[in-house]
């Protein structure tokens, strides 16, 4: 049995009256390929209705591991796409002088998922995005993320200060960057905002002579360096006469204040904090 199907066919027009729908056409032709095959012939029949051929929308979902660095490490994005289709690309990019810019194609696995290791980044704010590109490079799916890299600054960038100096205590050399003597209490830095995630603060004491308190202890013997954030607790260090204490503190919040008290003598300090901004504001 041989059949030909056609516009021009007296056996199309036959099965095919252009007085019938979409529909209609399709049962029919349903209908002949069981004749067909029940007759040993061949039939090569396209789509007839398009709507059956559904289309899904490409995607893609990523992240950093970990989800911030420090100054000199590599940027790790971990990546699944969905639904890519010949002549899609998956790449991706980061904002360089505004404008997008292509770092690598990425190839997934057969599954869909991936990783990608980047250069080596500097202390700052980067926008990254994976995006899937047609053939005309138009994107189609594409999701951005910002990455945080940190370095060190000294606290000579975080406020005012004297220039490094060097005094002796305990016998050993001390750099400061910041002097207070003679106060009760004195505030060292205030920082209404600050691109910091951790401080690292160290102090030297250095008592001048004064009366006994009532515990039998000189009121000059300790110092105290304080670091108080917008959560109610703050970190504390108490430094004695000829000493030196160190503080590390991981910043919470926005605003930032260091002080110190009971400073009847002279207090030298120093420090640094690690911030994605090169002078932490």
């Amino acid at each position: 049995m041989s059949l030909t199907f056609g516009r021009r066919s007296d056996v199309g027009k036959k099965w095919f009256p252009s007085s019938w729908g979409v529909g209609r056409r399709g049962a029919a032709l349903a209908a002949l390929a069981v004749m067909a095959c029940a007759s040993g012939a061949v039939m090569v029949v396209g789509a007839v209705d398009g709507s059956a051929m559904a289309t899904t929308t490409p995607s893609v979902t990523w992240s950093f591991r970990p989800t911030s660095l420090t100054s000199g490490q590599h940027p790790y994005i971990a990546y699944t796409e969905r639904s890519m289709s010949t002549g899609q690309r998956l790449l991706v990019q980061r904002v360089s002088s505004n404008r997008w810019v292509t770092l690598a194609q990425l190839h997934p696995k057969a599954n869909g998922t991936g990783s990608y290791l980047g250069a080596a980044v500097s202390q700052g704010r980067y926008q990254f995005r994976l995006i899937i590109v047609n053939a005309s490079s138009r994107g189609i799916a594409s999701q951005a993320r910002i990455l945080y890299v940190y370095g060190t600054v000294p606290f000579s960038k975080l406020a005012p200060t004297q220039a490094a100096s060097i005094v002796q205590v305990g016998g050993k050399s001390f750099t400061y960057v910041w002097h207070e003597a003679s106060w009760e209490r004195a505030t060292v830095l205030t920082l209404a905002s600050t691109t910091c995630r951790s401080m690292s603060m160290s102090m030297a004491y250095l008592a001048a002579p004064s009366g006994t308190a009532a515990n039998g202890q000189s009121t000059a013997d300790l110092a105290t360096l304080q670091v108080l954030q917008s959560t109610p607790s703050a970190d504390t260090a108490n430094v004695a006469s000829g000493t030196t204490a160190g503080i590390n503190v991981h910043i919470r919040g926005a605003q930032l204040v260091v002080a110190v008290s009971n400073v009847r003598g002279d207090a030298y300090g120093n420090g640094s904090a690690s911030c994605w901004s090169s002078n932490g504001r």
